[in-house]
């Protein structure tokens, strides 16, 4: 995922687009609306994960409870929210070739040749959608899509006609984004949804001459028929002399609606992929340690939006599966926290985890302090996103970790060294990414020093600030505060986050000179 945004949800009537950097960090006052933000992503990973009914989108689930639909929408009004989210596509067997044939322009084929390498046109491309609640339940009413910016088609509810309208905008053909007008008219049954994704269950040509009033006899259409799927599949294709205009413009409104389809299963394919198997949540109140844990003896892949995979996913890292990452988590805790990480098998699938001081002395990881077990799933779990390579997809698909005050239970030095952890993730697997919402100065300057330090990997340019914020009417905002190349902020910070230290001294001294004197 490039980017996403939200609109009239929760405290936002608009986020704008959220780029999503290597690291992003969410600041500001409480209850301003950084949870809501960071947590979307989340949302739309459980939703992808969804088993059962069909709700476009799942509010509620194993990652995030966002709440109901009048807690989400926003000032709890209302009945409609969207959101839009972008990717990367590849477009290149979407490109269609075309010519001037009697003053009107005609498909003659597809970019993508049987047979031939063709060199990938990748482009990002944004799925919107608005999602309205009528009665108890929430349906979609409308999905646009984009490319690049250029509106490519719209998918909207008709209360009129009780059915969808597919207004057909542009397509990709000769190299180039073309604008087109057309339109199909689906009855209510012709288009159900896969989440928040329209399914066509149609016979799309049906719909087409049904829309424009145009009768075909079943030769004609099988004639039509062909000339479509050979000009959709070929390179190239002949123009069939025997096809009127009429039918030939019915075989391009067809053409512009396989490119629309195609570039909407894209998106598909793109979303499930990423919020199926690389969207991760750590939440604000990581799981207690046990004293002793029981190897479940199955694979668990994330450590769990409480931490709650942690014991098993160390356990089978120590035992038979990964060697590398327990090594990689217990050198980050060793160097960064003193500790040298043991895992003592009991026996009968039970085991402890352990940590050993710098004088020798070993103790359950229960029995060290609250601040260690509270970060160890987030070291574990970014740990095995550096680790993680990806080498069976065509576009490499990101790992995202979404990460709720990080900093908890944790003195300012381990904060800081929070920060070395994240960049340690970002420099080993380009693929990585965070959106970390903090509380921390400390985190926060250490990234700062991490940016201006010549010799670290990290730039400006991987690392966004984002302070939200509410105005007066209970809107929240977003100001980026951006980083130049030497680790210092562009512009001063808004009252009430890193002046707060400097207002307190002041307090300190005015005060101390006032007992002085009395």
């Amino acid at each position: 995922m490039n980017s996403f945004r939200i609109k009239n949800i929760k405290s936002f009537l608009d986020s704008g687009d959220i780029k999503i950097k290597p690291i992003t960090i969410l600041v500001g006052q409480n209850s301003c609306g950084k949870s809501s933000l960071l947590r979307f992503p989340a949302v739309l990973a459980q939703t992808a994960n969804y088993v059962g009914s069909n709700p476009p989108i799942s509010f509620f689930g194993e990652n995030v409870d966002y709440g109901n639909f009048e807690d989400v929408v926003f000032g709890k009004t209302g009945n409609e929210i969207s959101f839009s989210l972008s990717y990367n596509v590849d477009i290149t067997g979407n490109t269609r070739i075309s010519t001037d044939i009697g003053g009107s322009r005609v498909f003659v084929g597809s970019r993508n040749i049987i047979g031939k390498a063709t060199e990938p046109i990748i482009k990002n491309a944004t799925i919107e959608v608005v999602i309205r609640r009528i009665g108890k339940s929430i349906k979609v009413r409308q999905v646009d899509v984009s490319v690049e910016n250029t509106p490519i088609s719209s998918l909207r509810w008709n209360d009129e006609k009780k059915g969808y309208s597919l207004l057909l905008l542009s397509m990709y053909e000769n190299n180039e984004f073309v604008e087109v007008r057309e339109v199909i008219e689906f009855a209510r049954d012709d288009v159900t949804f896969e989440k928040f994704f329209p399914i066509y269950e149609c016979d799309v040509l049906k719909a087409i001459t049904t829309t424009y009033g145009i009768k075909i006899s079943p030769d004609r259409r099988r004639t039509v028929s062909k000339y479509i799927f050979m000009r959709s599949r070929l390179n190239d294709v002949p123009i069939d002399k025997e096809l009127s205009e009429e039918e030939i413009r019915i075989a391009r409104i067809h053409s512009v609606f396989d490119f629309s389809a195609e570039i909407m299963t894209s998106l598909y394919t793109s979303f499930n992929i990423e919020s199926k198997n690389r969207i991760s949540y750590i939440g604000p109140f990581r799981q207690n340690p046990d004293r002793i844990y029981r190897n479940s003896e199955t694979i668990k892949g994330r450590v769990g939006s409480k931490g709650e995979n942690v014991g098993d996913i160390l356990a089978r890292a120590y035992q038979v599966e990964d060697k590398a990452l327990y090594k990689k988590i217990s050198r980050f805790i060793t160097e960064y926290f003193g500790y040298e990480l043991n895992i003592h098998d009991l026996g009968n699938n039970y085991f402890q985890l352990m940590l050993k001081d710098k004088n020798g002395i070993e103790s359950n990881l229960i029995d060290v302090g609250f601040g260690i077990s509270q970060v160890l799933p987030i070291i574990s779990e970014v740990c095995v996103s550096s680790l993680r390579k990806n080498k069976h997809l065509a576009l490499e698909i990101n790992n995202l970790l979404l990460v709720e005050q990080p900093e908890l239970h944790l003195h300012p030095a381990a904060q800081a060294k929070l920060a070395t952890l994240f960049e340690m993730c970002v420099s080993a697997n380009k693929n990585a990414r965070f959106i970390i919402e903090t509380h921390s100065e400390h985190l926060i300057s250490k990234l700062q020093v991490l940016i201006a330090d010549e010799t670290c990997p990290l730039t400006s340019d991987m690392v966004q600030i984002l302070y939200v914020d509410k105005n007066e009417e209970g809107c929240a905002f977003i100001e980026e505060m951006k980083i130049k190349e030497n680790g210092k902020f562009e512009k001063e910070w808004p009252t009430g986050f890193f002046d707060q230290g400097y207002s307190l001294s002041k307090q300190l001294m005015k005060a101390s000179s006032k007992r002085g004197k009395n």
